[in-house]
């Protein structure tokens, strides 16, 4: 991943999963079991690529402060994805090769999702600022209390 960067892999990886979807659908009814477990065992490869890809790019792409959040919700998302699909592929189980040809078109979109990223992190540092969050929730903190004393002191003052 470091090498090629995380856009290009997952482009590479989503593509290349789709084609060897185009090619189980193609040869899906032709009885060649060969070419068969070879597109089906390639499409596994890949698409496990891109999942990896996608877990490292997501857990890059944002602040330590609300990485797990940004995780939940694309996982949540993916969720959300996984069992509607459940239902196009029910709708479409009669006919397999049309099913594996709408699968890999639903990759081969996605495909040009990473472009629409901006940020690739080839070379760079995770954004972690919670030191820097931390230290300036301890300056607000002490800004408070300092206005605390303040005005208990007005208060004080106004009695005396």
């Amino acid at each position: 991943i470091d090498k090629i960067g995380r856009r290009p892999m997952l482009t590479l990886s989503m593509l290349a999963a789709a084609f060897s979807l185009f090619i189980f659908a193609y040869k899906a009814n032709s009885g060649n079991t060969t070419i068969i477990v070879l597109a089906a065992c390639a499409f596994q490869a890949f698409s496990i690529t891109g999942w990896n890809t996608i877990d490292c790019m997501t857990g890059e792409l944002f602040p330590t402060k609300v990485r797990s959040t940004a995780m939940g919700v694309f996982t949540a998302s993916a969720r959300v994805a996984a069992a509607l699909a459940q239902i196009v592929n029910g709708a479409l189980v009669s006919d397999v090769p049309v099913l594996l040809g709408v699968a890999g078109f639903v990759l081969a979109l996605g495909a040009v999702m990473p472009l629409f990223v901006r940020k690739e992190m080839i070379g760079r540092e995770i954004e972690d600022d919670l030191e820097k969050d931390r230290s300036s929730d301890d300056e607000v903190e002490n800004e408070r209390n300092d206005r605390e004393e303040v005005s208990h002191g007005e208060v004080k003052a106004l009695v005396v």
